[in-house]
Parts: structure tokens; sequence; C-alpha cells
């Protein structure tokens, strides 16, 4: 597996298992043109010994399927929290590629959003070009809709200490037009327009590479001109926010169970 991977992340939004299979059987279908590794999919192996198993992904009810089995796995789970999917490749090693999905989540909790997932093969033809990787998160901005994503260096995030939800840009960013509009972009910028729905940027020719300080300047400086930290910045305040009034219910409830434990004394005689 790559140090790469494609994040594509909306907020709440729900959509029944129907309607989540349906946008994952026309992304696969894309995603299956853009390379051979990308060809097959298949159901997680839950043991060792396991025959793998191919999903029939061009068959919505196979999709549809997938779903179903692991909700009824975690029925525990308010579908509040959305449905579910994980498969890979079938490969090993370089050439493994895995896709999560969580789509159809509706929770109003600001540290919880939708995602597909999509980690790369380290030896997928053309990684380490824009003009490979473009046309995949096209395909992923297309059919699931997301606010923002981008294809992102494992190892560049951890360095830079960034939250996971983001958003934040690294090596290839999307983000849709009502998400952030992005109305003046730099000059050595490249962008791709994604139909009607937003903008891809390259920040540049190749993966943001950590351990170079002009690196993580370039793409600190694209965030503040395409206005990705400010929006960051609002996202971050919004949690606090949400925490800080969780943590006032709690402890208002925590008073309330303490007040009807309380013994009261019987009156005087």
């Amino acid at each position: 597996m790559a140090d790469l991977y494609l994040g594509a992340y909306w907020g709440a939004r729900r959509e029944s298992i129907q309607q989540c299979a349906e946008r994952l059987c026309r992304f696969l279908s894309t995603l299956s043109k853009q390379d051979q590794l990308f060809s097959r999919w298949y159901r997680p192996i839950k043991h060792k010994n396991e025959v793998k198993s191919e999903l029939k992904f061009k068959k919505n009810e196979e999709l549809v399927k997938l779903f179903c089995d692991l909700r009824k796995e975690k029925d525990d789970i308010d579908c509040v929290l959305g449905h579910s999917a994980q498969m890979w490749n079938g490969e090993e090693h370089s050439h493994f590629a895995g896709l999560s999905i969580t789509c159809g989540l509706y929770s109003s909790h600001p540290g919880l959003s939708n995602v597909c997932l999509v980690y790369l093969p380290a030896d997928l033809p053309g990684l380490r070009k824009p003009e490979k990787l473009v046309p995949v998160l096209s395909g992923a901005a297309t059919h699931w809709e997301p606010e923002w994503g981008g294809i992102v260096s494992t190892t560049s995030r951890n360095v830079r200490n960034l939250p996971i939800s983001g958003p934040f840009a690294d090596w290839i960013f999307y983000a849709s037009k009502d998400y952030l509009p992005m109305e003046t972009i730099p000059n050595d910028l490249r962008v791709y327009p994604v139909g009607g729905l937003g903008k891809i940027v390259v920040m540049k020719q190749e993966p943001v590479d950590a351990s170079q300080p002009e690196d993580l300047a370039r793409i600190e400086s694209a965030e503040m001109a395409l206005g990705i930290e400010r929006l960051r910045a609002l996202e971050t305040e919004r949690l606090e926010l949400y925490s800080q009034r969780m943590q006032r219910l709690e402890e208002r409830r925590r008073r309330r169970r303490q007040k009807g434990t309380e013994i009261t004394p019987p009156p005087a005689i």
C-alpha cells in the first residue's frame, strides 16, 4: 500500500442503503477504467484460510447485500451513523488496494462525516503523476458529491499534525463550489473543473515531500490563498463549541441523577 490515499468527505446526508449502493456501483465502474488494479474487488477476509469472494459490483443488489451484511453485524448502532462497506482488490503487498465507505450518515455531531477512502497500490502505474490520479479523484467527486477531498500523503498529514476530518490540502485538493468556492486561485496551481460540482487543484507536479520545508511552505501558502485554513479554523471552533455544549449537558444530567438519589430526611415530629 502506498503512502498516498484518496479521501472524500461530506457532512450529514441521509441516504438509504439502496442509494448508497447505487453511488458505489457507479464509482467502482468509473474506478475500474482507470487501471487493471482497480478492475476487481472482493469482500473483506475475516479468517486466514477464508477463500476470496469476488464482488460483482456492476450488480446493484450485490452491493446492497454488502452494506446490509455489515449492518447486521452492527445492528446495535442506529442508522443515524449511516451505512458502511469495505473491500479490497484481492492483491497483496505493493499491488494491494483497499476501499472503505461510510454513506448515509446524518448525525449532527460535527466530528462525524461520510467518507470514501481509497488506499492506493504502491506499484500503481503513474502513481506520482497528477494525470493519473486527477481522474480518480474526479470520479469520487462526481459519484459521491463530497464537500471536499484530495490525494493525500499520510506522512505529510502526520508531520503537519492535521485532523483527519479536515478540511486540509495536500498534493491534490478538491472542494465543491458550495463548500469552498475558491474564486481566486494562484496562477502557479493547476485547476481542473469537475462538471458543475467543484474544482480540483493540483498543488505541485509531484506528491508533497514532508521532509522538504519548501514543500510544506508551498502547501500552507496555497491553503491560505484558497481559504482552506480559514475554513478549517471554523470547523475546529464548531467542534469545540459542540464539545463544550455536550459537557454542560452531561454535567446537568449528572446533577439531576445525584438529586434523584439523595435521601430526603423525614419531617420533624
